[in-house]
């Protein structure tokens, strides 16, 4: 399990646990399995308070973009 970066402002390096120099496959497959573990309605972080495991995933998503390019 991923833990989700506990400070203000994680880079999408951080939240990914992903080196700068990470591919593409890398980062592809570090997302679904952020995917599985921080999704809302993932038995894995039932213990979050719902606001939370929204912004986390939208912040996985937003992430997500900028580390395709996007």
């Amino acid at each position: 399990h991923l833990p989700f970066p506990t400070h203000a402002h994680p880079t999408p390096h951080e939240i990914f646990h992903l080196p700068l120099g990470a591919t593409q496959q890398d980062i592809k497959a570090r997302y679904y399995d952020l995917v599985r573990a921080h999704h809302p309605d993932s038995p894995l972080c039932r213990d979050v308070p719902a606001p939370e495991r929204h912004a986390r995933f939208q912040r996985i998503t937003a992430a997500y973009d900028v580390l395709r390019g996007r």
